[in-house]
Formats: C-alpha cells, sequence, structure tokens
C-alpha cells in the first residue's frame, strides 16, 4: 500500500478514536511514533525527537507554572475581588454581574489555562449566584463561555498555541510572538463579551432558581477555609512567573530559548519550596503533553508520504484556482470548529496543521495565516460540553444541558466566525 495512503488511514483512524474518545489522548500520543515507525512512515530519531522537542519541553512547564498561581491563593484572591465588585454593582443588574464575571475570567486566561480559571472562580460564581438571586445556570455556563472566548490570547494560553510555534518552526517559518495571538483573540473576546451581555437573556439558561436551591456544602458559599501562605511565597511566585513570561517575550532578544527559561523557573519554584517535586509532577498535564508530540509525529508523516499535499489539491480543487484569502480562511476556521466540538482542540489542532500547512504551501502563502485560522477554529469550543473541560467542569454544578451549549454557542459561533474571516487574512496577508 502506498505511503500516503498509509498516512490517511492512520490520519482517519486518529480522528475517529478521538471522536469516539475510546482512548485517551496520552496514550494515542504514546502509541503514535511507534505504529507510524512499524508502518515506515517515521524513522525512530524523527519520531522520537518530538518527546524532546523545544514546545513540547515547554508545555509541563505552563502547567506547574500556572498551578503555582493557583497553590499560593492568587486565582482565590481575584475571586473574591469579584465578589466584592459584584455587591457593589447590584443596581446595575443582571447584565453588570455578567460583565463582571466575564472579564474577571478573561483576565485570568490571559496568565493560566481556561480550565484553571473555571475551576478556580466556580465556587466564587455560585456565591454571587445565592447572593443576587440571578440563577447559577446562567452564571456558571457564562464563566465557561468567557473562559474560552478571552483563553486563546497569549503563546500559553492552551496546548494548540504552543504547537502552532512547534509546527511552524519544523518547518522554518517564522513563529509567533507571545502576544501575537491577542491581535484577533482581543476582537474575539469583545465581540462574544458583547453577545454574552446583551443577549443574556435569551440565549443563557435558567434551570435553577435561586429562590428555591439550597447546598449546604463549603464551595457553594464561596470556599471552605484556606491554609495561610507566607507572604514571600506570594512574591516569590510572582516574581518567577513574570521572570517566565518575560524570558518567552525576550527570548530572541537574550539568546535563551523559552522552555530553558521555563525549566529553570520550575526548578526555582521547587528549590523555594513553593511546590514539591510531586505536586509538580501531579500538576502536569501528562496526556495533552504527550499526545502534542504524537500529533507532530504524524503531521511530519503526512506532510512527508505526500497526503497532506493530495488532501490539499483536493481542497484547492474545490476552492478553485485562484482561491481567496477569506474563503480559505473561513474552510479552515470552520473545520476546526467543527471537529473541536466533538474532541479535544489539541487532537483537532493537530490533525488539521499538516493539512493547513500543505495548503498555504501549495498557493505559495504564507503558512502563519492559515495556521490561524486553524487555532481560533479549535479555540472556538463553544456548543458541546465535550469540547473543553470547562464546559464539562460547569455542567452538573449549574444543572446545564447539551442543548443549552448549543443555543448559547451558535451565536458566540457566528460572531467569531466573523471576525476571524474579515481579520486574520487583513492581520496576516495571504501573500506579500
Amino acid at each position: 500500500m502506498a505511503l500516503w495512503a498509509l498516512s490517511l488511514i492512520v490520519l482517519l483512524g486518529v480522528i475517529v478514536i478521538l471522536a469516539r474518545e475510546w482512548l485517551p489522548i496520552g496514550v494515542v500520543g504514546i502509541a503514535l511514533p511507534f505504529l507510524l515507525i512499524a508502518l515506515g512512515l517515521s524513522d525512530t530519531s524523527t519520531a522520537m525527537g518530538y518527546f524532546i522537542s523545544e514546545a513540547i519541553v515547554l508545555i509541563p512547564c505552563v502547567y506547574i507554572l500556572g498551578d503555582a498561581l493557583f497553590e499560593v491563593g492568587i486565582a482565590d484572591r481575584l475571586g473574591g475581588e469579584i465578589k466584592k465588585l459584584s455587591e457593589r454593582t447590584k443596581g446595575g443588574g443582571e447584565p453588570m454581574v455578567l460583565l463582571l464575571i466575564i472579564l474577571a475570567s478573561g483576565a485570568a486566561c490571559f496568565v493560566l489555562p481556561r480550565y484553571g480559571v473555571t475551576g478556580a472562580l466556580m465556587p466564587v460564581v455560585v456565591a454571587i449566584a445565592r447572593s443576587t438571586k440571578i440563577s447559577r445556570t446562567k452564571l456558571l455556563l457564562a464563566l465557561a463561555l468567557a473562559a474560552n472566548i478571552w483563553g486563546n490570547n497569549t503563546l500559553m494560553s492552551t496546548p494548540p498555541n504552543m504547537l502552532a510555534n512547534g509546527v511552524l518552526e519544523d518547518i522554518g517559518a517564522m513563529t509567533f510572538g507571545f502576544f501575537e495571538y491577542a491581535l484577533i483573540g482581543v476582537p474575539i473576546a469583545i465581540s462574544g463579551t458583547l453577545v454574552l451581555v446583551l443577549l443574556g437573556k435569551k440565549i443563557l439558561p435558567e434551570n435553577i432558581d435561586e429562590n428555591k436551591a439550597f447546598d449546604g456544602s463549603p464551595d457553594e458559599n464561596g470556599g471552605g477555609a484556606q491554609t495561610a501562605v507566607p507572604g514571600w511565597k506570594v512574591v516569590a511566585t510572582c516574581v518567577i512567573f513574570s521572570i517566565f513570561i518575560l524570558g518567552i517575550m525576550f527570548e530572541d532578544s537574550i539568546g535563551i530559548k523559552g522552555h530553558i527559561t521555563g525549566m529553570f523557573c520550575v526548578a526555582a519554584l521547587i528549590v523555594c519550596r513553593i511546590v514539591t517535586e510531586k505536586h509538580a509532577y501531579s500538576a502536569v498535564g501528562w496526556g495533552t503533553t504527550f499526545f502534542c508530540a504524537g500529533i507532530q509525529v504524524l503531521g511530519k508523516a503526512v506532510e512527508t508520504s505526500g497526503a497532506g499535499e493530495m488532501i490539499a489539491s483536493v481542497t484547492l480543487q474545490v476552492l478553485g484556482t485562484t482561491p481567496n484569502p477569506f474563503l480559505i480562511t473561513g474552510v479552515m476556521f470552520c473545520a476546526g470548529a467543527v471537529m473541536t466540538q466533538f474532541m479535544s482542540n489539541t487532537g483537532a489542532a493537530g490533525i488539521l496543521f499538516p493539512i493547513g500547512i500543505s495548503i498555504a504551501s501549495s498557493i505559495g502563502a504564507d503558512p502563519r495565516a492559515v495556521i490561524m485560522a486553524v487555532v481560533m477554529g479549535c479555540g472556538s469550543s463553544f456548543m458541546t460540553p465535550m469540547a473543553t473541560p470547562s464546559n464539562a467542569m460547569v455542567m452538573e454544578k449549574g444543572g446545564i444541558l447539551f442543548r443549552d451549549f448549543v443555543r448559547s454557542g451558535i451565536p458566540l459561533m457566528i460572531a467569531t466566525a466573523a471576525v476571524c474571516i474579515i481579520g486574520i487574512p487583513l492581520i496576516w496577508p495571504f501573500f506579500d
């Protein structure tokens, strides 16, 4: 069988496995290199080399440093401030409470992973619901959706963002800067915020009546008692995290790669006893890390076997001989947006990146524009509970149903698609 056919079979198999959730993504990531080596689609040094690449080493560092911010109570302090502000603005009504929750979640998402922000703020939002008598269903769904619309503005916001840089670096293209995602991410976030605040009464459900709801568990009332953290640990964590952010932002100027800075900062956290070695290990999403490595191996196999060029050729035939950049952006965005509703955004991005690279190569376009369309499509996790952990986390606590995600997600998806299709080709021109 031709190599391109084998690589396509593996690619389709991965899509089915992820969509049906037959195997954890970590298992898929670890198994892929061995399968591709056995099928002759990759050699051992290439396949194993991705597990120690810069992008893959950086991912655990992001997990550990983000978790440290929660450990020292910085996230809890943020939640407390939200509650105070909401209590002061009762006169502003429901739209003001929604806006405060959305903006607080959005601000936290600039430095913390979206699922972490959702988890940390859930008890606070429930307490706000009890205080304001606004249904927790509405506020918790708004919290999860806010984390999604605001959680794609920096290099470390989500694994697909870091994976995108790894893919671009692998083909010798210019990578994205730390805050470059915000050029399109902020307009998306603003449009999504307006949708939630202005249409909240129509699209956000009220399945739980706060006048009747009662749950005496500690987290329902804003969280239980928390062990006091020494002030020096809070300061030290902020300093270390700032060094990490600045190191990544200015890695070209200082001549030190971002993953080296990340490892240094993680070591500093452990030496200062802010986190233990055991806790640091447990904080890492190893499944995501391994999957990112494995899917890059598959992406390389799709590229080198000729399958990517074949898919790109078919796509271009559909798009026409002189493809319009706005049309290509729309197609790649929609592909990512559809796939991410039924599998992890990391999985969807890993599958689409090599196809996008092949399309860009076939028409002589800047691959960064196509990759950005994929990233933003895969970040549009609005319409199903399985699209992202943030959505799944709020379902039980908020009494949120599958159809609630669809109802609220459709207008968000329309707004996001419009911003991306118009904005991406203008910010990152396909052709010089």
